[in-house]
């Protein structure tokens, strides 16, 4: 079977972009802090680099930011010992369909590689990947296409041949700089009228991302 599959995992495989706002919402609103749902906004699909820039400049200083990011750290690990990771609807049968027809599957995230790893396993996601390419794996962060290039490359794939399954504007931005099919499946910020024409398909949930693939490859 020809082609890759390309997973981004954060709004995409799993429900955690949410979490993030959730949980830095309530760190805000200890420490009066107004706006920051916006600013959040803007770090979907960016490395832990950017964030730490975008956050900073918010908070008007790394020391600021790095006070508030360790509450906002201990309040994810809360939140989730409390309701677990959640797994986006149709990932684990999208992930089985791909196996089952022998289809080279990848994940490129801005996450830091170590934290993929432990929330796919966690989730029992992780035996689906061939390969995974985290954030400090390459210099440029989406909507750089480097992260993508560089999955396809350890596939064995043609970018051409790729498909990519993304929630984020940079995360299509940087498919389709790879030269690569994107498929969008929004999670918190639905396509504008800048990133339609830059889609394959525009999909409401995995199990339609299943149906397209299902006829495509």
């Amino acid at each position: 079977m020809s082609g890759a599959i390309i997973f981004d995992m954060d709004g995409v495989l799993l429900d955690t972009e949410r979490i993030a706002i959730i949980c830095w919402s309530r760190v805000a609103e200890r420490n009066s802090v107004r706006g920051i749902e916006p600013v959040l906004y803007r770090c979907i699909g960016t490395t832990s680099r950017v964030t730490d820039i975008i956050m900073s400049d918010f908070f008007g200083g790394i020391d600021i930011y790095t006070e508030l990011r360790e509450q906002y750290y201990h309040e994810r690990v809360s939140y989730l010992k409390e309701h677990g990771i959640p797994v986006k609807e149709g990932a684990k049968e999208l992930l089985g369909y791909l196996s089952d027809r022998g289809i080279l599957v990848g994940l490129a995230s801005s996450t830091y590689t170590q934290n993929i790893v432990g929330e796919l396993s966690d989730t029992g996601l992780l035996e689906y990947f061939t390969t995974i390419v985290g954030g400090e794996m390459v210099s440029k962060s989406k909507p750089d296409p480097d992260i993508f290039l560089f999955c396809a490359d350890r596939l064995g794939c043609p970018p051409s041949e790729a498909y990519v399954i993304e929630d984020s504007f940079n995360g299509i931005l940087a498919a389709h700089a790879a030269g690569m099919r994107a498929i969008m499946v929004p999670d918190l910020i639905p396509p504008d009228e800048s990133i339609k024409p830059l889609l394959f398909a525009l999909c409401c949930s995995l199990f339609e991302v299943k149906a397209l693939l299902s006829s495509v490859l």
